[in-house]
């Protein structure tokens, strides 16, 4: 027996497919992020109430007034919505304190959500049986160009923030499809 019958014999073929499928999801969140800005998002700032809401709040939140409504008259305090989406947004408030030029940051930062949200989503559907990289991938590419998905990335809004935290939370702490509970998963 020579030294080379020892050392089993390594397949690439099976690794090479893995790492294709990674760089077509880079892809698909490249044509997701360019799909976002060609609907020139920075243009829809103050169509929509809730947007305007945010970040009147955030900036009052950078300002360090407190979590409030300023362009009510008074000191009304801001109950309608939950506060982390407005802390978010106060720190492109303390990054680039010019309106509206500190927008571009705000959608940015929205569409990075997105981006997580489809990568989460990529990771739990690839787990599920049966189903794998490739068809998981399909799904990610079909769910990025989906209006529903891509316009809350446009605007700024409390969407995607709240559905990647959530799927996050589920992906990490909860059981994947098929495996019993007690079983962990791989990430």
């Amino acid at each position: 027996m020579n030294d080379r019958e020892l050392v089993p014999k390594q397949s690439t073929g099976g690794q090479g497919r893995k790492v294709w499928v990674w760089v077509a999801l880079g892809a698909v969140l490249i044509l997701y992020v360019f799909s976002v800005l060609r609907a020139k998002p920075v243009a829809t700032c103050g169509v929509f109430v809730d947007d305007a809401l945010y970040f009147s709040s955030a900036k009052a939140l950078a300002a360090g007034q407190g979590y409030i409504l300023p362009g009510f008259p008074g000191h009304l305090l801001s109950m309608k919505y939950p506060e982390l989406y407005p802390l978010l947004l106060a720190v492109v408030w303390k990054l680039d304190p010019r309106f509206p030029g500190n927008m571009s940051l705000a959608v940015g930062l929205n569409v990075g959500f997105g981006c997580l949200a489809l990568l989460v989503i990529f990771l739990a559907m690839r787990r599920w049986p049966g189903l794998g990289g490739w068809p998981a991938l399909a799904i990610i590419f079909l769910t990025s160009l989906c209006g529903p998905f891509s316009y809350p990335s446009a605007i700024v809004s409390r969407y995607l923030p709240f559905m990647a935290g959530f799927l996050s939370s589920g992906l990490v702490g909860g059981c994947p499809p098929g495996r019993r509970a007690g079983q962990r998963g791989r990430l």
